[in-house]
């Protein structure tokens, strides 16, 4: 059986007596349907009765690429998004859930994630894009204005881009950005596809960092484009 790894949801409910009535509800239903559109997750979850309207919950799922997907039943709200899991990992993921009706289409943005050695958490692993036009081993030059994500658990670092604003005609490329332990950035080369408008399913990245990375990019200068022969994860799309 595949390793699992587990969710801990910190939902905002939906508020007001035009939701929920007289009573809070007191429970959500959670899903994460995969592309061809199987379940790997299909729940009802009891909400603690600390707190109606915020409140945390926690599943366990399978690796994987998922839509998910939280509802009210009695309140008739709910929320979704795509997220991309890892195997043996913990992952806390914030979620607001709004009444049917305002809830859009989920955003299919570009994801990114990957296993990070614990002790290291001044690296913050992020992913970042510059101008189409830097070269290798050159100065990193100006990081581009993107809508992004980007969460860094002790184990693992997960992001999401939707969004970028270019600066030539060239498209942009990709560089996972490490922290060194002195607050100085260091940049390894990604060549990953972005999502593209009107996709239905986000491309994603695993990438891994280890202390070899981590040790290799601090003999290279600072704020330099570093094209590193790495074989460290998949790309799937």
């Amino acid at each position: 059986m595949p390793a699992a790894m587990h969710i801990v949801l910190h939902l905002v409910l939906c508020t007001g007596s035009a939701t929920h009535g007289a009573a809070p509800v007191n429970a959500i239903h959670v899903s994460l349907v995969n592309r061809i559109g199987n379940s790997a997750v299909d729940r009802t979850i009891a909400i603690p009765g600390d707190n109606p309207f915020d409140t945390i919950v926690d599943f366990d799922s399978p690796r994987g690429l998922y839509l998910l997907q939280v509802s009210e039943a009695k309140s008739a709200c709910g929320a979704q998004q795509f997220v991309l899991l890892s195997p043996e990992a913990n992952r806390s993921i914030p979620m607001t859930l709004v009444p049917n009706g305002l809830e859009r289409a989920p955003r299919v943005p570009t994801l990114f994630n990957g296993a990070t050695p614990l002790g290291f958490d001044y690296a913050e692993p992020t992913v970042v894009l510059v101008s189409g036009n830097v070269e290798c081993d050159k100065p990193i030059g100006e990081i581009l204005p993107v809508e992004s994500v980007t969460e860094n658990d002790p184990d693992s670092y997960y992001v999401a881009i939707f969004a970028y604003t270019s600066v030539d005609a060239l498209p942009p490329k990709i560089a996972l950005r490490l922290t060194d332990n002195g607050g100085g950035y260091h940049y390894v080369r990604m060549n990953i596809p972005f999502s593209r408008p009107g996709q239905l399913w986000p491309n994603s990245a695993t990438f891994d960092v280890d202390t070899s990375l981590i040790a290799q990019v601090l003999e290279k200068p600072e704020d330099t484009y570093l094209c590193l022969k790495l074989l460290r994860g998949s790309v799937s799309g």
